[in-house]
């Protein structure tokens, strides 16, 4: 799933949260590479039906699940996104916390019943499907369309998919050595409570830590245009005189 999901993300949700217009246009781009991105690895991971000695035979029938996880997620950025620049944290965070009952929900009703495989990807599933349907609820699909046209194409790709997908790639790569690690020097059990353990251990980080960074990307969003503003966001520090008196970075 990490590897088909390399590309899930090419700089796109980088681009919406820089975007300072009001050009519709810009959100409904966002959304269809999403659409895309997200339906380009679910393909790829629904290609696994080829080669069934990469995942374990209790899963070769439920490619699927596999395959769901990051098309819902795909179709939530454009929503989440937005929603964070309009400061919107309230219903956020309500859409949050809907999300981890869900999953908490889903593990217990199907512990015992079903093969603990079947049991972390349901409830993953569910996770991803209540958040999705929460946030389109909530923005009435006014961010879902699809718009063309040579200004998005080099917003979008020239300015931040070309120096961002190497970034990318290494990042993510990085970020799942320590489950390639112990996947090859320790036990499935070992593996399993350790990506578990991490889990349970993002249901308060989710509330709390993660309000913190929408804060923050919304400040920077706002004040990247300005040099006291941002240099103010980027050290912590109080401006006082950063409105009255801005410098404005040339384009």
């Amino acid at each position: 799933m990490s590897i088909a999901g390399l590309f899930r993300d090419i700089g796109q949700s980088g681009a919406l949260v820089a975007y300072q217009g009001q050009d519709v246009r810009y959100v409904f781009f966002n959304f269809q590479m999403n659409l895309f991105l997200g339906s380009a690895t679910a393909v790829l991971i629904l290609g696994l039906y080829l080669a069934p000695a990469l995942i374990p035979i209790e899963l070769q029938g439920f490619v699927w699940l596999l395959a769901a996880n990051p098309f819902l997620e795909s179709l939530t950025q454009t929503n989440s996104l937005t929603l964070q620049k309009q400061l919107r944290f309230k219903i956020l965070g309500i859409v949050e916390i809907c999300s981890l009952l869900t999953w908490l929900t889903t593990v217990f009703l199907m512990l015992n019943r079903v093969s603990g495989f079947l049991v972390l990807l349901g409830a993953q599933v569910a996770e991803n499907l209540c958040r999705c349907l929460l946030l389109f609820v909530v923005a009435r699909s006014r961010f879902a369309g699809f718009a063309t046209g040579n200004d998005l194409q080099h917003y979008y790709f020239y300015q931040f998919v070309r120096p961002v997908v190497p970034m990318i790639v290494v990042q993510t790569l990085l970020s799942r050595t320590d489950y390639l690690l112990l996947g090859a020097f320790s036990t499935i059990n070992e593996l399993g409570t350790y990506e578990r353990l991490n889990q349970f251990s993002r249901i308060p980080i989710s509330l709390t830590v993660n309000l913190c960074d929408k804060v923050l990307m919304h400040s920077y969003s706002h004040s990247q245009n300005n040099l006291r503003l941002f240099q103010a966001v980027l050290s912590e520090r109080r401006c006082s005189d950063c409105l009255s008196r801005s410098v404005t970075i040339p384009s």
